[in-house]
């Protein structure tokens, strides 16, 4: 992959199958190489990929030789990707270069690699004034984000409908090697645990329980709701000694700490989950914070990059979650990648609602399925709706949920990474 002067920071396009080609030769359209001379236009077989992977430029070196077999192996799957460094610069550079990559290679989702900007939001929602970082603003390139208040945090915005999907993994260099050499395995010898799903469902939101047609995608699902069961020795028994593949867990949370409530509760911090190191790929985080990625021990990197087995996982970086989960689980079921499946859910149904949705963010390869033992078998069921009730329940209940104290604000954030801001 290192091609000299072909290696540029801000825009490198490094074709599947090909490390190096001569620039003064210019094959015809069909080669596989997109070259200047060529365009989506003019040669939509060349042109048109699947995913852009942008990468901290810091973590060019290191990842090299990741990297290249993360392309080899997308190929195998009939999908195209490339890679683009990116030097550290606000998030607004960040966006315009995303938006160049639809408008050149119509990509359909965007892979972060490392320590990379992001942008903040701040509304009212569940009776408080909250602040949170929301890669939205790198998923809809053409909706209009405003600062109404001149705080440097974004306050409003137009209506969202996602072009692209984005998203994250960050960690060590040893960790990232290990978790893209853990993708790449994955794809070439299928699934690191066991097909089934564990659905675990604390106190407050059993009344809601729930396969959420995760039987779409699996024979074998596992509930647990009952207040009796949900207790914190059952979960961690269960991810210890069983696992399993996917994973929907619905507790309250922290950035860094699972709590369990009444019978057998008490709190799970990242320490012990590091050490844990649970056996599950496809962790749904139905637990507020846990996305917050700007933190960290964050729990969405712990259970996505530093798990052993762990490969994506879609979480909250504020108070929220994906509501209706049956809608995305159910696109996952007809063999859509995790990011196509999150741009489906939000498109049709997360747009409607802010206070629960403008967090949600994405946790490692973008491009993967999710394998099951029944994906694609059984003929799709339409999701059932929410009765008003059960949605001001679900209001009411992280209402009352305090905001960690120690949570990080934007100030924090641009303290800790001026490399993001120009004065």
């Amino acid at each position: 992959m290192n091609c000299g002067s072909r290696w540029s920071l801000l825009a490198l396009i490094i074709t599947v199958g090909v490390a190096c080609a001569d620039a003064d030769v210019l094959p015809g359209c069909g080669d596989g190489i997109c070259f200047e001379d060529e365009s989506l236009q003019t040669c939509a077989l060349d042109c048109d990929f699947d995913v852009v992977v942008v990468v901290e430029a810091a973590l060019l070196e290191p990842l090299d030789s990741q990297l290249d077999a993360y392309l080899h192996e997308l190929s195998n799957e009939r999908f195209r990707g490339y890679v683009v460094g990116f030097e550290p610069a606000p998030v607004s550079e960040l966006r315009a270069l995303l938006a160049e990559q639809l408008t050149l290679h119509n990509i359909e989702s965007a892979f972060l690699v490392g320590n990379l900007p992001v942008a903040w939001y701040e509304q009212r929602a569940f009776d408080e004034w909250e602040e949170f970082p929301t890669d939205l603003y790198l998923d809809d390139l053409d909706a209009t984000f405003a600062d109404t208040d001149g705080d440097e945090v974004f306050d409003t915005h137009s209506g969202l409908r996602l072009e692209i999907s984005t998203s994250r993994v960050m960690g060590e260099v040893a960790d990232l090697q290990r978790y893209f050499d853990r993708v790449n395995r994955a794809r070439r010898e299928g699934p690191i645990v066991d097909p089934s799903a564990f659905v675990f469902i604390d106190d407050d939101w059993a009344s809601t329980a729930s396969t959420y047609q995760l039987d779409d995608l699996y024979r074998t699902v596992d509930l647990v709701s009952d207040p009796g069961e949900s207790t914190l020795d059952n979960y961690v028994q269960r991810l210890t000694e069983h696992g399993a593949e996917f994973v929907l867990q619905m507790m309250h949370s922290g950035v860094t700490y699972l709590v369990f409530e009444g019978v057998g509760g008490g709190m799970l911090r990242s320490d012990e989950i590091r050490d844990y190191n649970f056996r599950s790929s496809f962790v749904h985080l139905w637990n507020c914070f846990s996305g917050r990625f700007v933190r960290d021990s964050n729990l969405a990197m712990i259970y996505t990059v530093e798990n052993d087995r762990g490969l994506a996982a879609i979480g909250s970086t504020k108070k929220g979650a994906v509501r209706r989960q049956e809608i995305l689980h159910g696109r996952l079921a007809q063999n859509e990648t995790v990011g196509e499946a999150f741009r489906y859910w939000y498109n049709s149904y997360g747009h409607t609602d802010d206070t629960w949705a403008l967090g949600i963010v994405v946790f490692g390869d973008p491009m993967l399925t999710v394998w099951g033992d029944v994906t694609g078998m059984l003929e799709r069921r339409p999701p059932g709706d929410l009765k008003p009730e059960t949605l001001e329940m679900m209001d009411r209940v992280l209402a009352k949920q305090p905001t960690p104290p120690d949570l990080d604000t934007f100030e924090d954030y641009k303290v800790a990474h001026p490399e993001f801001f120009r004065d």
